[in-house]
């Protein structure tokens, strides 16, 4: 339930910039995946571009950039020079973003730890409160 609530949460607030680049690209909005994935930031198929789940503990300017990454590839399925122009033409600052995901590479590891530690929570609250339910129930049974 709560990687369902993030999923959705990513999924929402990425969609104006799926739009705005797609517009760039005067290409239409693909379809867009959310995935809880342990070694990429996204991903791009013929068929649509995959997030990482753990981007929603991520700066919003590193969401972005990887949305804007993987929308190149649709303009350009490699990592070639004219891919980082294409990339460059949508995010003209994409060099210190990039650089940013090189530069923190625990961040992968610190979301990790975050989506666990909110998960942990989410988790004792509804121990709690199916506790809370179950001796209200038991108290009307007696």
């Amino acid at each position: 339930a709560v990687s369902l609530f993030y999923k959705s949460q990513l999924y929402v607030f990425s969609i104006p910039y799926f739009e705005h680049y797609a517009n760039q690209l005067q290409m239409p909005v693909p379809a867009i995946k959310i995935r809880d994935q342990k070694t990429k930031w996204g991903s791009c198929t013929p068929k649509n571009i995959i997030l990482n789940l753990r981007l929603c503990m991520a700066p919003k300017n590193i969401i972005e950039y990887v949305i804007a990454h993987e929308i190149a590839h649709k303009v350009n399925p490699d990592h070639s020079p004219a891919f980082w122009q294409t990339v460059e033409q949508l995010m003209p600052d994409y060099r210190e973003r990039r650089e940013y995901l090189k530069e923190h590479p625990e961040m992968a590891l610190e979301i990790e730890n975050k989506v666990r530690e909110k998960l942990g929570v989410a988790l004792q609250q509804r121990a709690v409160a199916n506790s809370t339910a179950e001796q209200g129930a038991a108290d009307s049974e007696a």
